[in-house]
This record gives structure tokens, sequence and C-alpha cells, in this order.
């Protein structure tokens, strides 16, 4: 028995390989939405960078940062209470990798939402890709 009950039949077990398959749940799952997110900071300093908006070595550090940190849901899921929403803590533990001097530069000009909309559009479009494949098998 899990320790959590699934929250729709959506989840359920049974019914698990019905609805989706093991590689699409992974894409959409909280680890895959994290990864996400974190590519969404690391595009949008790089093309801020390209832009003069942020300077090129605050891009650099949140790409090294950002492609090696390992956000773990269980480690959010407190703060993601309190706010409402895992961005935020999220965007903490990144603006803290990255460190003091460079963190101000992680999430300028954009909302959470806009973080979390570009996320899920990575995400469709990893499912798509993957789902394209393995209709052409």
């Amino acid at each position: 028995m899990p320790l959590r009950s699934p929250a729709s039949p959506l989840e359920y077990e049974m019914y698990s390989d019905l609805m989706s398959t093991p590689e699409m749940r992974e894409v959409f799952s909280e680890r895959g939405t994290l990864e996400q997110w974190l590519k969404a900071w690391v595009a949008m300093a790089e093309a801020q960078a390209e832009h003069g908006i942020v300077p090129k070595e605050a891009a650099a550090k949140i790409g090294e940062v950002a492609r090696s940190l390992t956000l773990v849901p269980s480690e959010l899921a407190g703060d993601t209470r309190k706010v409402g929403r895992g961005i935020a803590p999220a965007l903490r533990r990144l603006g803290s990798a990255v460190g003091k001097d460079l963190a101000n530069y992680v999430h300028v000009g954009s909302t959470t939402q806009d973080i979390m909309d570009t996320g899920l559009s990575l995400q469709m479009k990893q499912g798509s890709t993957y789902w394209r494949k393995i209709r052409a098998a």
C-alpha cells in the first residue's frame, strides 16, 4: 500500500498503462516539471545575456548550476505548502546555488507563471517527440 493515496483515477496503479506509459508519466512527473523549470530559467538568462539585460557571467553561472542542480520534490514540499506554488522554493534553491552575488539575475523580468508555462511547453514538446517516436515504431 502506498504511503499516499492517488488523487485521481489517472494515478491509480491498475489504470497506469491504460492511460499513459512509464515514459510519458516521467515527462510529466514532479521531477520532470522541476527539470523543465530549470531549463526555462537557463534559456531566459542566456537570451537576456545576449541582449545585455543580465551579465554574461551571470547567465553562464545560472546555466552551469541549473544543469547540475537536482531539485527534490520532498525537500520543496514544506515551503510549497506555505506559499502555494512549488516554483517559489525552487527559485530560492536555484538562487542559493548560484550564489549571493548572482542570484538576483535568475528570474529577471519574468513572472512565476512565465516559468511554469514555459516549463509546461517544454514538457509538451518532450511528450510530443516521444509520442511521435512510439507511433512511428
